[in-house]
């Protein structure tokens, strides 16, 4: 028996998780500079397929029983991989608002009084 649409389906869905944990476990500044050093040649760049979101097609159907285990297996590895996103995300986002908040600290102020000034008549 060959292939089936949910073999397709489930073969992409793979692909997909396989490229999430390739970048997660790349060299984020390095991929971000190469993609950005892309956008500035002035060629188009396509959206990598990890970025656009999953859609299986809308007629599919159930997933078949000698399936269920490699879909119930993908979807945990998703779910993984989705923990490990938000994991990061928060990462991000305190050690942004550290240094938000570190740039609107106010100033401490000295306790030296500040030295005296001379001015002449023109001032």
């Amino acid at each position: 028996m060959g292939p089936t649409v949910w073999d397709d389906v489930l073969a992409d869905l793979e692909a997909r998780l396989d490229a999430c944990r390739e970048l997660l476990d790349a060299d984020l500044d390095a991929v971000t500079a190469a993609y950005l050093r892309d956008l500035r040649s002035g060629e188009p760049v396509p959206t990598p397929a990890t970025l656009i979101r999953f859609a299986p097609p809308r007629d599919l159907g159930p997933v078949p029983p000698e399936k269920a285990a490699r879909a119930q297996a993908l979807l945990q590895r998703g779910a993984e991989l989705e923990r490990e996103l938000a994991e990061r995300r928060d990462t991000v986002a305190a050690r942004l608002h550290a240094i938000t908040a570190r740039q609107s600290a106010p100033r401490a102020r000295s306790t030296t009084p500040p030295a005296p000034r001379l001015l002449d008549r023109l001032g």
